[in-house]
């Protein structure tokens, strides 16, 4: 029995076809290692932008929330101009009726002292003197 032989030497020249091997073999490496480091680049742009992305979207539903509210307040608002319109021109209306009121006392009252004899009530409820 003889034992195995043993495995032949390597070759002292490397075959041109074989340095293209491992060329290509390192040229690949290389690109993999190019290539993670590109994709790690692109998850964290992708990050990054998902997190303006979240923040863009919690500013506008503040925005909203904001918008609603200052449409609630300027329904408020017109309702409240609306009912102080009417209370006015209620006034109004009581002002003229006031102000034509006093303008037909004062004629009545010309009129009784043009007659003569005009009898003024004091409002405290003591009688005041014959004019």
């Amino acid at each position: 029995l003889r034992p195995p032989p043993p495995p032949p030497p390597p070759p002292l020249r490397t075959s041109r076809s074989q340095l293209q091997k491992q060329k290509a073999a390192m040229q690949y490496r290389v690109d993999v290692i190019h290539w993670t480091h590109n994709i790690r680049k692109q998850e964290k742009l992708l990050s990054d932008a998902t997190q303006k992305v979240e923040l863009n979207a919690r500013n506008l539903n503040d925005c909203e929330r904001e918008q609603r509210r200052a449409q609630t307040a300027l329904s408020t608002t017109d309702r409240s101009i609306k009912n102080l319109k009417r209370k006015l021109k209620v006034v109004d209306n009581l002002r003229q009726q006031t102000s034509a009121s006093l303008m037909k006392s004062r004629k009545l009252l010309h009129k009784a002292k043009e007659r003569g004899g005009v009898r003024v009530i004091d409002v405290s409820g003591s009688s005041g003197s014959d004019e």
